[in-house]
C-alpha cells in the first residue's frame, strides 16, 4: 500500500495539468465561475463546495467518458502492481475522491455523479481494457501490425504508468533513494491590515512539503 500511496503523490502533477486545462477552457465547458477562483476567497469557496454536493450539469462526454476513463486509469495502475480487483477499486475511488474534494472543489461543488461514476464505470472500463492490453503485449506490442499504434494504445490504457513511474525514477535519481519526503498540514494566523480594514486575524490552512536529502 505504501507504493500506491507514494504514486498517489505523483498523480498531483497530471491532476494539476488537467485542472489547468479545464481552467483555460470556456466556462460553458467547465461550468466554473472563474471569478470565484482566487486566493482571497479560496478557503471559503472550498469549504462551501465540499459541504454542498450536487448533481452537476457538465457535458455528458465529461461525466460518462472522461471521468470513467480516469477512474479506469487509476484502477489499471493498481492492478499492474498485483492488487486485487477490490483493492484496485478502492484505490480508484480514493484518488478520484481526493481529486474531486481536495482539488476540484476549489472551483465548483463536489459532483455526486463524479464521485460515483468515476470509480464504478472506471472499474468496468478497466476490465475491458486489461485483456486488450494483454493481447497487445502478446502481439509484440503491435496493433494492426504497427508498433506506433501499439505504443499509443498501451499509453492510453495505462497513462499513469507511463507518466508517473518514469517521473518517480527521475525524482529518485535527483534526490537519491534515501531522501525523506514529508507532507504535513499547516494551520496559521495572518494579521490583516489594509485600507478600510482594521487589524484583524484570519485563520489560514495549507500544507508544508519537506524534502531532505
Amino acid at each position: 500500500y505504501s507504493v500506491l500511496g507514494e504514486d498517489a503523490l505523483y498523480f498531483m502533477g497530471p491532476a494539476l495539468v488537467v485542472l489547468g486545462s479545464l481552467y483555460m477552457m470556456p466556462e460553458g465547458v467547465s461550468n466554473w465561475d472563474k471569478d470565484k477562483i482566487n486566493w482571497e476567497h479560496g478557503t471559503d469557496n472550498w469549504t462551501e463546495d465540499v459541504t454542498s454536493w450536487d448533481w452537476d450539469e457538465d457535458a455528458a462526454w465529461i461525466n460518462y467518458i472522461g471521468h470513467p476513463y480516469f477512474g479506469s486509469a487509476y484502477y489499471v495502475h493498481a492492478r499492474h502492481y498485483g492488487y486485487s480487483r477490490l483493492e484496485s477499486f478502492w484505490f480508484s475511488f480514493t484518488v478520484s475522491a481526493f481529486y474531486e474534494i481536495g482539488l476540484e472543489a476549489w472551483a465548483e461543488p463536489v459532483s455526486i455523479q463524479d464521485m460515483i461514476f468515476t470509480p464504478v464505470l472506471g472499474w468496468g472500463l478497466a476490465e475491458i481494457l486489461l485483456p486488450l492490453e494483454h493481447r497487445i503485449q502478446q502481439n509484440n506490442k503491435k496493433v494492426l501490425n504497427s508498433r506506433v499504434l501499439g505504443a499509443v494504445s498501451l499509453f492510453l490504457i495505462d497513462p499513469f504508468g507511463h507518466i508517473v513511474i518514469p517521473f518517480k525514477k527521475l525524482a529518485k535519481s535527483i534526490f537519491s533513494d534515501d531522501a525523506e519526503v514529508t507532507l504535513s498540514p499547516l494551520i496559521g494566523y495572518n494579521n490583516l491590515v489594509g485600507p478600510g480594514r482594521t487589524n484583524t486575524t484570519e485563520q489560514s490552512f495549507g500544507f508544508v512539503l519537506t524534502v531532505d536529502w
